[in-house]
């Protein structure tokens, strides 16, 4: 009898110790045997396809199958959305606080490398790009948000002395402290002002509270 998706990840979770150690018995008598066969790429591993151990395999997979990858993923997406596992409920602060310093660290180590890749992709995605940009307009011209005026942001401006309120350089731009896309509203008490760096990297994430 078939198991769902959700059976079988409850048994594996209740007999994790016991499956791994079948694995491992069967490649040690695999290899007493010399019926073992190993993958090219990781001579520990078994082959799965082609000499590819299996991660290899779904890596190839994923780069030659590129469109039918993101419809997988698309739908992973929209199944799960507005959900969180338990092993992300789970995820102290300090470790989100640890992950987010170490993509920090990473990024100031790569900035020309993202921000090359960035620039090619929205050049080969300018209908995206422009898509998302009407979106925005579409929500900020929604009739609820009463919009800012070049006097309110003149005082904005003043209250920060003219510098960025996430790191102090010289503003540029405004940034929305709840996002537009999270429902936030284009106002006066929702604005700060932001260099360009901040707000590109800043997105449409929340960074206080």
């Amino acid at each position: 009898m078939s198991r769902t998706r959700e059976e079988q990840k409850a048994y594996y979770a209740a007999n994790r110790e016991r499956i791994r150690k079948q694995q491992r018995d069967r490649l040690a008598r695999e290899r007493a045997e010399g019926t073992f066969r190993p993958a090219t790429c990781h001579p520990h591993k078994p082959d799965v396809r082609r000499g590819l151990c299996q991660a290899c395999s779904s890596r190839e997979w994923r780069k030659l199958n590129p469109e039918r990858y993101r419809e997988v993923q698309r739908r992973a997406e929209l199944k799960g959305k507005g959900r969180k596992s338990a092993r992300t409920k789970a995820v102290k602060p300090w470790k989100n606080e640890a992950l987010r310093y170490k993509k920090h660290a990473w990024y100031e180590a790569n900035r020309s490398r993202c921000c090359n890749q960035s620039r090619d992709w929205r050049r080969k995605n300018r209908d995206r790009v422009y898509a998302a940009q009407c979106r925005r307009r579409a929500r900020l011209q929604d009739g609820v948000s009463p919009g800012v005026t070049p006097a309110q942001w003149a005082d904005i401006l003043a209250r920060y002395q003219g510098l960025c309120a996430y790191c102090g350089a010289e503003a540029t731009e405004r940034d929305h402290i709840t996002p537009i896309r999270k429902g936030g509203l284009d106002e006066p008490r929702n604005v700060v002002p932001a260099c360009k760096r901040c707000n590109a990297s800043k997105g449409a994430f929340w960074v206080f509270g």
